[in-house]
């Protein structure tokens, strides 16, 4: 009985390990965006990171952020939605110009 409660203990770090690994590496090689970021940026669109680990391109229209979430229109789901501001892959692309942006940076700017 120990020894299985170890192999499953040991696997469980082992996936931990992986999955930290996976993610420090796609932080590495994923651009920064802007943390200057006009007011009035709405529309934007960010890789998002669902419960589950599923990836999917979100375009938004945001009209709030709050405690670590934004609130906003998903045009993908065509329904309002909320994301958190963590599972947020990657910066934040301006709908209107194309520009970068940094996520925590639009997130208070709404």
């Amino acid at each position: 009985m120990e020894g299985l409660v170890f192999w499953i203990v040991g696997g469980l770090v082992l996936v931990f390990l992986v999955r930290r690994t996976k993610r420090k590496a796609r932080e590495a090689t994923r651009p920064r965006g802007s943390t200057d970021v006009r007011p009035g940026v709405r529309r934007v669109s960010f890789d998002y990171v669902d419960r589950k680990g599923g990836m999917t391109t979100r375009e938004i229209t945001a009209h709030r952020y709050r405690d670590g979430k934004v609130i906003g229109y998903c045009h993908l789901r065509r329904a309002e939605r909320t994301f958190f501001v963590d599972s947020i892959d990657g910066p934040v692309v301006d709908a209107e110009t194309g520009e970068l942006l940094d996520v925590r940076a639009w997130a208070r700017s709404l």
